[in-house]
């Protein structure tokens, strides 16, 4: 999937965000969103919009904030939002499992990529 969209890495429409990024500074990606909208937002606006798109206010919001809020396809919409956390198979995923999983990655991406894929910039 993300080889996918890496091919088209130079166009000028397609932006590649990282949720362990987006968690470690989230003012400075919505500044990043809002660039590349060519939007200039206040530092009010900015700083409501970052509280407004955190895991907790996402969370709590989740009738309005899941995809298909409202139409039954979740038992209960809040838990769409599980952790906010990323590398959530640590201590989870046997090691042998793990052990496969580097192999077939190493197989299919550059190790940058696979940085990338697992833990952002």
């Amino acid at each position: 999937h993300y080889l996918t969209f890496k091919r088209f890495a130079d166009l000028p429409n397609l932006h590649f965000f990282h949720y362990a990024n987006m968690l470690a500074d989230p003012k400075g990606t919505m500044q990043r969103v809002a660039g590349i909208l060519d939007l200039d937002l206040d530092d009010a606006l900015m700083d409501e919009l970052v509280d407004a798109s955190s895991f907790k206010q996402m969370k709590a919001n989740a009738a309005k904030t899941v995809p298909g809020a409202g139409m039954g396809i979740w038992q209960d919409e809040s838990k769409f939002f599980n952790k906010g956390a990323s590398r959530q198979w640590d201590g989870v995923i046997s090691a042998e499992n793990l052990a496969a999983y580097d192999a077939r990655m190493a197989e299919l991406l550059s190790p940058e990529d696979i940085a990338w894929m697992e833990d952002g910039a």
